[in-house]
């Protein structure tokens, strides 16, 4: 039988309990049978088989992202609070909702520590742009949440934003800019992003902090396309 929807207090326990520096080694995860299959044949089909996100899917790189971060998503999917209309032709809002709904609470505890696991890798750039110019918009728009380096905040349960794709980062502002990630009353979170979107000149700037924030990744930057 299903195991009921986290209640939110109870995700927030367990993401704090979960949650770690995003600079700290990664945990060696044993990964069971159950796990493995579900990636392969879930996960790894849209998002990568390292994580590492699929751009023609419209899928984001996951690989390193927290666990509080993956677990509140989950609820949020589940819930409905990540909606919207998806003009993309991809079905990703949908089918994550489906697999979200499907997917045992106890199977997703673990793999969502499997998944913080993983290794980040800087991300192949895809967009044109000044990284140095997404500097100060960066710090103006995104690090009271996101941190002065975009690592994140566990306490205000904000993703690191470096290891997403510059792709995914223009899009998300795009798609919070036009309400196609919905602000909802209920979802404070959404109300601030689509404001803070909404403050972006254009998606010129939000290139521009996209490139900005892989910069903190290691590894040579590649050309511009």
């Amino acid at each position: 039988m299903r195991l009921r929807i986290l209640a939110v207090a109870w995700l927030g326990l367990l993401g704090t309990a979960f949650a770690q520096e995003n600079d700290a080694p990664a945990p060696q995860v044993q990964v069971s049978q159950e796990i493995v299959h579900f990636w392969n044949n879930e996960c790894a089909t849209c998002h990568g088989q390292t994580g590492e996100g699929i751009e023609e899917a419209k899928a984001p790189a996951i690989a390193g992202l927290p666990d509080y971060y993956l677990l509140d998503q989950i609820a949020k999917f589940r819930q409905g609070l990540r909606k919207g209309e998806d003009d993309t032709g991809s079905g990703f809002v949908a089918e994550m909702h489906r697999e979200a709904v499907e997917l045992e609470d106890a199977l997703f505890q673990q793999l969502a520590i499997h998944i913080a696991s993983l290794p980040v890798k800087r991300p192949k750039r895809t967009v044109a742009g000044d990284p140095e110019a997404g500097s100060q918009p960066y710090q103006e728009l995104c690090a009271s949440c996101h941190g002065a380096e975009a690592q994140g905040d566990p306490v205000k349960r904000t993703p690191p934003l470096h290891a997403f794709q510059d792709w995914y980062l223009v899009e998300q502002i795009r798609r919070f800019r036009v309400g196609l990630r919905k602000p909802d009353a209920g979802h404070g979170e959404s109300l601030q992003m689509h404001a803070m979107a909404l403050r972006f000149p254009s998606l010129d700037e939000a290139r521009e902090i996209a490139l900005y924030i892989n910069s903190y990744l290691p590894g040579e930057p590649d050309a511009e396309p």
